[in-house]
């Protein structure tokens, strides 16, 4: 059997399915991270390939490609500076996550660069902008049929523009970022700043009132007024 398998890594879940050229994609799964930490995240990991070997056999798994937020140095596989979304994951490499001894092929890059990729191989497009829109904001670049990194790596951070002058305090540090405004953790922090009961509130849980509560509804249509204009100019 010709399988791979791919595994997205998010600032709040793992999701992961395996598939092939020939009949696509055959399963997808999420496992949620229950807590943002190290030890945690590498429970969520262990568990996902617990469940592929159970019901496909991990000797069957041809490539493994992995996605993750945060700029990856591509000469040590390192993910690089700060990772707002998983803030403990920097200056590790992807090949940790992989069970012991494992040697099956395995490729990796920031989430939307691959996303990007993908739509560039499907479609048949040779230039293409991909944005991703969750816990954080991403932002990948197709040129050529190939992923546009930039010189340092950095092309396409488009949730860490500034799109609102001394604005909100963002996870990288900085003020005013698209994603302290656009994404769903921003939108989560930033309702928690006028009422802390939003902070235990999931992103799903949040989108279902966003027509009977006029706070949530405000903010996302914020959002969404930010990030097109954040589009805009990419264009």
């Amino acid at each position: 059997m010709n399988i791979f398998l791919g595994i997205d890594i998010g600032g709040s879940s793992f999701k992961y399915g395996w598939g092939n050229c020939e009949e696509g994609l055959q399963s997808y799964q999420t496992l949620v991270l229950q807590r943002k930490n190290i030890d945690d995240f590498f429970a969520v990991a262990k568990e996902l390939f617990n469940d592929v070997d159970s019901k496909i056999g991990l000797n069957n798994i041809k490539g493994i490609g992995i996605g993750m937020p945060g700029a990856i140095d591509k000469t040590t596989g390192l993910v690089t500076e700060n990772n707002p979304n998983l803030p403990f994951w920097v200056e590790h490499h992807p090949r940790e996550l992989l069970p012991e001894n494992c040697n099956i092929p395995f490729a990796f890059d920031n989430d939307a660069n691959l996303m990007a990729l993908a739509e560039s191989y499907t479609q048949k497009k040779n230039y293409v902008i991909g944005v991703t829109v969750g816990s954080g904001i991403g932002c990948g670049i197709v040129i050529d049929g190939k992923i546009y990194h930039g010189a340092y790596g950095f092309a396409g951070e488009l949730g860490h523009i500034c799109i609102v002058d001394k604005g909100l305090r963002c996870n990288c540090g900085k003020n005013g970022c698209l994603e302290a405004y656009s994404s769903g953790e921003g939108l989560r922090r930033r309702l928690a700043l006028k009422n802390p009961c939003y902070a235990e509130m999931d992103l799903p849980a949040i989108l279902a009132i966003k027509e009977t509560d006029n706070l949530v509804g405000d903010y996302i249509k914020q959002g969404q007024l930010f990030l097109a204009t954040a589009l805009s100019g990419l264009a």
